[in-house]
């Protein structure tokens, strides 16, 4: 169908509505992974583009165009043609939501090329970023750096990415079960948000895990201590491994940061010193009434 409404806006020469719907037809093809109709719809929507697009669109063409080359192994083409794509995207500020996807396509290239320092490299700026709403972007990062990072025998390194990738798919309900990591607030995929409401996510949420595993009564018992003017400090203490860090991360932070207790709006703030932890604390906060220190 998106051919068909394609080949209806040439027939009565509206490229302009042509250049507005080819993005849907090539994200399609990437999915089907029909990789010789995608770079030619990316050529042709690479033209289109420099008369009805912008730079976003551009970026767009040359990312699809540097992923076909890559899956036909041709290294050197794929890094020049992902360069411009970033080239293209960094001339617009607010589209940055998919900057790690561009990295993730020249990290490819480099290493395809045998660059393994360089992928590395771009493959670090695209983890800096974050997940940005986008779990599984952000997860094909952490998998291209771990795998690179195997082949060089960095186990430890390689594994701490594994706990990362396991903590955002947890978080965004990818995962149903972390087994012995910390639980992570839940949070909502921006790409559903955007084609759903066109909204990105602003708020976390409590994870469900704190309800399905019978730790809602905890949390509430910690709201109600919070609210209560009698605590100034309070405690959660327990054996190791029991789930005192995820009640408080993915239960308690979260839910402070949703409401408000009386007539005061909440600012919690997470600290994991265990130094020098009231002058860390004192930093972020400049002063506060309320402390809570996960003791391990």
């Amino acid at each position: 169908m998106l051919q068909q409404a394609v080949a209806t806006f040439e027939q009565v020469n509206r490229l302009d509505l042509v250049a507005k719907c080819v993005g849907q037809l090539k994200r399609t093809l990437e999915r089907l992974a029909n990789w010789d109709e995608l770079a030619a719809v990316a050529q042709q929507s690479l033209k289109l583009h420099q008369t009805y697009g912008d730079s976003s669109r551009l970026a767009q063409d040359y990312r699809y165009l540097a992923a076909a080359a890559l899956q036909q192994q041709q290294g050197t083409e794929a890094k020049q043609l992902a360069q411009q794509a970033l080239d293209h995207l960094a001339t617009d500020p607010e589209d940055q939501l998919w900057q790690g996807l561009y990295l993730l396509t020249l990290a490819k290239a480099e290493r395809l090329l045998g660059n393994l320092e360089e992928a590395i490299a771009q493959l670090k700026t695209a983890y800096d970023l974050g997940d940005q709403g986008v779990p599984r972007l952000f997860v094909s990062v952490l998998e291209e750096l771990r795998d690179i990072y195997l082949t060089q025998k960095q186990y430890l390194a390689a594994f701490q990415l594994k706990l990362t990738r396991l903590s955002v798919e947890q978080q965004y309900g990818i995962r149903a079960f972390v087994g012995a990591g910390r639980l992570r607030p839940k949070r909502e995929d921006a790409e559903k948000l955007i084609e759903q409401r066109g909204a990105t996510p602003t708020t976390e949420d409590i994870a469900p895990e704190i309800r399905s595993s019978g730790r809602q009564q905890d949390l509430d018992q910690l709201l109600q201590r919070v609210g209560d003017t009698e605590h100034r400090l309070i405690v959660v203490c327990g054996y190791s491994g029991v789930g005192k860090s995820s009640l408080v991360v993915a239960g308690l932070v979260p839910a402070l940061k949703q409401r408000a207790i009386g007539f005061r709006n909440n600012l919690p703030v997470l600290v994991r010193i265990y130094g020098d932890w009231a002058e860390a604390v004192g930093r972020q906060l400049g002063c506060g009434s309320w402390l809570f220190w996960v003791c391990c």
